[in-house]
């Protein structure tokens, strides 16, 4: 009896203490989830009771806070994930305050139209008298959390990390507000914000922890809050959609890449991918066709799916599982849309364009050894091939006649070569046919 009371008792202090040992875990994810909503429910004007300016000092005061604290408990406490944590919580704020200051700056530059700007998002202060130097004294607290903050959560990378976050949050001060140039602009930094992680991922093994992903993740806020307020604010189109996808797309893929290869979590952000992809490519047709009037059918389906299928292609370059699908559906989808095209065309550009696709497969399936690439370019070329045969027999017509000619001048010189070479070719053939064995699929 004694016995099983001290088993009981000994199961329940262990109980105790796996609670005791998990609760500060908790308390930490519950505070930084509180934190992160009180933050950027700053950038809407929803509540009353206090000016702009009083409201925007609050923030400032907090970000500035949240920096102050964790160095102190840092030095003075000895622990360390809390103040980790209240730095990666300050860092997130800042894109919160310069997206208020870019609001500020916009306002200052009398470009508010009342009529189309909701009032949750209409933040003033006055003219540049006061805008400018409440800017100026923002910019040297912020600057001051970038620097703090990197050089302590990913010392080894921080100088590449501070300039690009500092970029791209001095973007959202510019008091621009046409839908097609902030789409531009937040694409361009979230391909300038991809090379750079992706270079200094490769290089620094900070990369790989968890404060190394979250300073990488944090690079594509500043584009993300100007594409979501391009959305929210102004009648959304196309164009402003498909960066957005864009973008969550190239953050997804750099936070994917510390997860183990076959999480769940990992599988499920990999789809989520693959789905995004897909829609890049409807969002870039449609794109096309609203800005670019005099583009064809067949230069939008070549360009949209050409996207659509890069975006795959990449995916399966990284994916943990399923990669051989992904590719096989970036091929499939590429091919399957260019036949499309060459069959429902039947011109000499979609004709072009499936002989430029196919050779695209060609070359990427060439250079990185993958059968399911070379079959589908070579298919692609032998339909357009084929079908650019029958119409120059059935009609005359410049364009098909052109091509039939050149085609054929290209299959005597190779038929010339061949026999020249017949011993090497056969050799390099029957060379190439074992190796080509041993190519992914």
């Amino acid at each position: 009896m004694s016995h099983s009371m001290e088993l009981d008792g000994r199961q329940q202090f262990n109980q105790a203490r796996r609670w005791s040992e998990k609760l500060p875990s908790i308390l930490r994810g519950f505070g930084a989830a509180a934190v992160i909503f009180s933050l950027y429910s700053f950038m809407f004007k929803g509540w009353e009771g206090s000016g702009d300016l009083a409201r925007y000092l609050i923030l400032l005061g907090h970000t500035g806070l949240l920096a102050v604290l964790a160095l102190f408990a840092g030095h003075f406490l000895k622990e360390g994930k809390s103040p980790r944590v209240l730095l990666m919580l300050s860092l997130a704020s800042v894109p919160v305050n310069f997206a208020v200051l870019g609001a500020l700056v916009f306002a200052a530059n009398a470009l508010t139209i009342s009529s189309v700007y909701p009032s949750y998002f209409a933040w003033s202060v006055g003219d540049w008298s006061t805008v400018i130097p409440l800017v100026s004294s923002a910019l040297l607290v912020l600057m001051a959390v970038i620097f703090i903050g990197f050089q302590t959560l990913v010392r080894g990378m921080s100088k590449p990390m501070m300039g690009l976050f500092a970029l791209s949050n001095l973007a959202l001060l510019l008091p621009i507000r046409d839908p097609v140039l902030v789409t531009a602009l937040a694409i361009g930094l979230g391909l300038l914000t991809f090379i750079i992680s992706t270079n200094t991922a490769r290089r620094r093994t900070e990369a790989r922890t968890f404060e190394g992903t979250i300073a990488l993740l944090l690079q594509f806020v500043p584009p993300s809050i100007m594409l979501v307020r391009n959305v929210w604010v102004y009648q959304p189109d196309a164009l402003a959609v498909l960066g957005l996808v864009i973008v969550c797309f190239i953050a997804i893929r750099h936070f994917t890449g510390i997860m183990n290869r076959d999480s769940f979590a990992r599988v499920f952000l990999e789809i989520l991918s693959a789905v995004f992809a897909f829609a890049a490519g409807v969002l870039c047709a449609i794109t096309l066709v609203e800005w670019w009037y005099f583009s064809t059918f067949s230069i939008i389906l070549f360009l949209s799916s050409l996207l659509m299928a890069g975006m795959l292609y990449e995916l399966a370059q990284r994916a943990g599982l399923g990669s051989m699908v992904y590719r096989i559906l970036a091929v499939v989808s590429f091919v399957g849309f260019q036949l499309l095209n060459v069959i429902a065309q039947i011109d000499s550009l979609s004709l072009l364009c499936g002989l430029m696709g196919g050779g695209l497969l060609l070359g990427v399936g060439s250079y990185a050894k993958q059968q399911s690439l070379l079959i589908g370019g070579s298919l692609l070329i032998a339909v357009a091939l084929i079908v650019e045969t029958v119409l120059a027999l059935r009609s005359f017509d410049l364009n098909y006649w052109v091509t039939l000619s050149a085609t054929g001048v290209v299959a005597i010189v190779l038929a010339s070569l061949m026999e020249s070479k017949a011993i090497g070719i056969r050799r390099y053939i029957g060379l190439y046919k074992n190796r080509f064995k041993e190519w992914e699929i």
